[in-house]
């Protein structure tokens, strides 16, 4: 009688520790955290035998669900001859994400068993994020150009996302729009060159420029005008993406004042005084009001006459002139000196404008500026003779005859 239950004890004993073998601790982890749309999860799953005895040919699976699937890059389910008592194995786990999937947490269940048989599960929950580039415009160096003009325009992209952009194209696309009555229009900016510009990628975070060429017609209203850019990019998937963002461009008409010199070349050497005249015009598409132009020379030239002109209203298209007196030193070099014009006025807006022009003042030896004046002497000599031939054949002609 106490044999058998001694055997009854031994027996239980024995299914106890069968039951003990198949008892698992399961801790798990994920990356990337928080995990994205089409791209590999990795799962580093944690089983601790837990019990005292060894467990042999333990499984891991995973139990999946929408959006996730099996990966053909990578292993579902693993597997381990034992495990010692109370000892660990990591098994590595990846799963597919679906690339449609919506932001939120998703749950799947890794699972543990011992021979087929004594199957554990746990949850794990995945968070998914879909991170996707993002590139804006956030910077033009010149937001201003005259009628008839040509704009040059470095822009700044940044992408605000927070994954790589890449093959971004900028440009302005159609140089037409439609009204809201239907008439279509040709705009008056229009890109100058390649409709688009090309950068081959920017990094979350970072920021990259472009140069922007823009002809504005010249039948362009004074205004602000906004041009509409279009800014295509791919991200790591090569998904696109399309956004249009604005470029302000103020348009206005604009003064552009210049000079030039003329001069007499035998007046101008070393020791001697020196006269020349400075032409100035307006070559812009604006007025330029209270004109003045004030002169600068070297040392060696001394200006006697007002270093500071006054011109006043100076129209497009528009010219005047002014004489200028100087003095020149008699331990110069010959040479060209440069004299330096400086053009302060108000422009159509009534803003001050300031601009430096410089000529050159052609200072030529002594004997060059006599040489000069001696073939001028002879010409008037040669001029005077002509004269009086023709004057001496005409009388001999017509009033010889009359006598």
């Amino acid at each position: 009688m106490h044999f058998k239950w001694i055997l009854l004890l031994l027996f239980l004993a024995l299914a106890i520790q069968g039951v003990q073998a198949a008892t698992f601790s399961i801790a798990n982890t994920y990356s990337p955290a928080p995990a994205e749309p089409g791209q590999l999860v990795t799962i580093w799953a944690t089983i601790t035998n837990s019990e005292n005895a060894i467990a042999e040919n333990v499984e891991v699976t995973l139990d999946l669900g929408y959006p996730f699937s099996t990966s053909e890059a990578g292993k579902s389910s693993a597997f381990f001859d034992q495990i010692l008592s109370h000892q660990s194995k990591v098994a590595k786990l990846e799963i597919q994400t679906d690339k449609g999937a919506l932001n939120g947490t998703y749950t799947i269940i890794v699972n543990v068993s011992e021979d087929g048989q004594s199957r554990i599960g746990k949850d794990l929950s995945i968070t998914i994020t879909a991170i996707k580039p993002q590139v804006e415009l956030i910077e033009s160096s010149i937001s201003e150009v005259s009628v008839g003009g040509i704009l040059e325009t470095t822009l700044t992209l940044r992408n605000t996302g927070s994954s790589t952009a890449k093959n971004i194209l900028i440009g302005t696309g159609e140089d037409r729009t439609v009204t809201s009555t239907g008439i279509v229009v040709d705009r008056p900016i229009k890109t100058i060159g390649p409709s688009f510009s090309f950068l081959e990628s920017i990094e979350p975070g970072a920021t990259e420029t472009v140069l922007l060429k823009l002809g504005v017609d010249s039948s362009a209203e004074q205004k602000t005008h906004v041009v509409p850019l279009t800014i295509n990019f791919q991200d790591t998937n090569r998904s696109e993406y399309s956004i249009t963002r604005y470029l302000g461009v103020l348009v206005r008409a604009i003064a552009e004042l210049d000079g030039t010199i003329v001069q007499d070349q035998t007046t101008a050497f070393p020791g001697t005084t020196a006269e020349f005249t400075i032409n100035v015009f307006n070559r812009g598409s604006a007025t330029a009001r209270n004109v003045v132009v004030t002169l600068n020379a070297p040392p060696n030239v001394n200006i006697t006459s007002e270093k500071k002109v006054f011109i006043g209203t100076m129209d497009p298209d528009d010219f005047d002139s002014f004489k200028v007196e100087t003095t020149i030193s008699g331990d110069t070099i010959p040479g060209e000196l440069p004299i330096s014009l400086l053009f302060e006025y108000k422009n159509q807006d009534f803003s001050t404008q300031s601009v430096q022009q410089q000529v050159s003042l052609n200072v030529v030896s002594q004997a060059e500026a006599q040489q000069n004046g001696g073939a001028g002497l002879l010409g008037n000599i040669i001029l005077v003779i002509v004269l009086i031939v023709i004057i001496y054949f005409v009388y001999k002609r017509f009033f010889k005859k009359k006598k």
